[in-house]
């Protein structure tokens, strides 16, 4: 398809001082970072310088816009950002009801010195003015930053850290320097509007007569939504050093497009339309413009099957501020503009003195005296507003500190109750594990004592018995050394007759082998009997009984002191298989 071609603008954006920020951002460790981003989001995420090729990206975007659609219309589709995508890249709330409004008055420093933590005199000592506008020097704030920071005041630290990237980065407009407009939108702590205000505000601009120049708007997180858009794998990445942006811009169709860029955005409710407009309003720092939701059904997981109503994306607002023009150079501009089809002409009715529009000094008295008046109960009436706000703002932190401790203590809570619980069930157990293992050991020393009674008994009858043996061993010693005297004497006696002698020698004999034989069994006897039991049965079972109470004792102590401890189990297994097992009550 052939179609026409147009002429680029030339587009510029903000040269932007970053390098102060992020030297004081290196001084922040992960704590402080978390609780940062808790209270401001991720507006530090856009402390960034964009690359040539991000440049050149938005460069490229900016060539598609649609003034009258207030979008970017490519070959297959249309791309618009939305306050949706907005906050969510940020991770700020969109807050209603809270709209920005511009003014040349500047706030109450009072107001201003409770938000940002720092003194009233300070304040006032350190403002001045830059580019015509009233503020603070960016190195002033960095400076008081630093102080709080060496303070140990991390909460300030955070909040004129914040102010100094509302100023210089979302909201920028004189080189290091944090004006009133960026201060008001900080304490107002609603700047989703008014940052996607001031893009569409300055881009739509800037294309009247596509005349281009520069964009007062935040530079970073517009490249970030158009690239979340863009794929992220293929040919589109693939080509990304050989093709311009243009050119691969060009070749992108619909379904190449990521239109998700953030999941949670399909169940999120959109603001598509405000009061009686028929699409959504929104209020820059330098004029207000709609913009048009109806288009970005697709971007919130919708179907886009019909073109839009006229209705729906018709010009319901756009205007341009410029609080040095004067009507009278406004309405010349608009001539010079437009152009008319005729000639100037002289006046048919030169002024008068009646005519003249020069007022007396009286009425000029009166009206700035009233004008004086007004300014200084707009003045009031705004610090009130922003005192309720502050107040606001502070009401739900301290909503938010008491959800969260209340959640924490809960938390706590509930661990406690379900320890305690355990530890109920585990003593239950532990008891009646303890009372059969007292009953069992009632038993083995019931058991002990029989045994030990045994044992006395048998030492006893043992005693005795080796009593008897040897009184009897000793009678018979004394009666063969009785016979032995006797057999003695016998043969002195009859030494006289050999044959006799022999005879009762041999006899002697014969009686001494019979006596020593009888010895002999009786010694076997006493031996036999010692063997028959030396008591090692009974010591056996008594130092088996012994380890088997030293044991039971060392699982009382663990029953008591770690119930679920692998050590308790094993031994409470052990003392299980063991012969004598554990007592099962019958």
């Amino acid at each position: 398809m052939d179609i026409g071609r147009k002429r680029h603008v030339a587009y510029k954006f903000p040269v932007v001082c970053l390098e102060p920020i992020q030297q004081l951002m290196k001084l922040m460790d992960h704590d402080s970072l978390e609780g940062f981003r808790k209270d401001y989001g991720l507006i530090l995420s856009f402390v960034t310088v964009l690359s040539k090729d991000q440049h050149d990206a938005l460069f490229t975007l900016l060539q598609f816009y649609d003034p009258p659609l207030r979008c970017f219309t490519f070959p297959d589709y249309i791309l618009v950002p939305t306050l949706e995508e907005i906050a969510s890249f940020l991770r700020v709330p969109i807050r209603s009801q809270l709209l920005f409004y511009s003014s040349e008055f500047l706030p109450d420093l009072s107001m201003v010195a409770s938000a940002i933590y720092l003194g009233k005199s300070v304040l006032k000592a350190n403002m001045c003015q830059k580019g015509g506008v009233s503020g603070f020097h960016l190195s002033f704030l960095l400076g008081e930053a630093k102080k709080k920071l060496e303070d140990g005041d991390q909460r300030g630290f955070n909040v004129v850290l914040a102010l100094c990237v509302y100023g210089i980065v979302l909201f920028p407009n004189v080189a290091k320097f944090v004006d009133m407009d960026a201060i008001r939108l900080f304490v107002l702590g609603n700047p989703v509007p008014t940052l996607l205000g001031d893009f569409f505000h300055s881009v739509h601009h800037r294309n009247e007569n596509r005349k281009g120049g520069l964009l007062n708007c935040c530079a970073p997180l517009f490249y970030k939504w158009f690239s979340s858009h863009l794929p992220k794998s293929g040919a589109f990445v693939d080509v990304e050093d050989s093709l311009s942006w243009s050119k691969r811009s060009m070749g992108l169709r619909a379904e190449d497009i990521s239109w998700w860029s953030d999941r949670s955005l399909l169940r999120a409710d959109i603001i598509h339309t405000c009061g009686n407009f028929p699409n959504v309003p929104l209020v820059g720092r330098r004029g207000g413009i709609n913009y048009n939701p109806s288009l970005a059904v697709r971007q919130f997981g919708y179907a886009l099957r019909t073109p839009p109503l006229e209705k729906d994306v018709e010009e319901s607002l756009f205007f341009h501020s410029s609080p040095d023009l004067t009507y009278e150079e406004w309405l010349q501009g608009r001539v010079e503009e437009f152009g008319l089809l005729f000639p100037i002409e002289e006046p048919l009715y030169p002024p008068t003195p009646e005519q003249s529009t020069i007022v007396s000094r009286e009425e000029y008295d009166k009206l700035k005296n009233a004008m004086e008046g007004l300014q200084t109960e707009n003045s009031e009436l705004s610090a009130k507003f922003q005192d309720c706000m502050h107040q606001f703002h502070e009401a739900e932190y301290q909503k938010g500190e008491a959800v969260r401790l209340q959640e924490e203590a809960e938390r706590k809570l509930a661990m406690e109750v379900d320890f305690f619980r355990k530890t109920d069930k585990a003593l239950g157990s532990s008891s009646s594990e303890l009372r059969r293992v007292k009953q069992q050991l009632m038993d083995a020393h019931g058991k002990l004592a029989g045994w030990q009674e045994q044992w006395d008994a048998f030492s006893t009858s043992r005693k005795a018995k080796e009593e008897e043996m040897v009184a009897e061993l000793t009678g018979q010693m004394e009666k063969l050394k009785t016979l032995l005297k006797e057999k003695n004497n016998e043969l002195l006696c009859a030494r006289s007759t050999k044959g006799y002698i022999t005879d009762q020698l041999n006899e002697a004999r014969g009686q001494i082998e019979e006596l020593k034989v009888l010895a002999g069994l009786k010694k076997s006897r006493l031996e036999e009997v010692f063997r028959e039991d030396d008591g090692n049965y009974y010591r056996e079972h008594i130092n088996e009984l012994d380890e088997i109470i030293h044991k039971r004792n060392m699982l009382i102590r663990h029953l008591t002191e770690s119930p679920d401890h692998p050590d308790t189990v094993a031994l409470l297994d052990e003392v299980r298989s063991s012969p004598y097992g554990l007592y099962t009550g019958g």
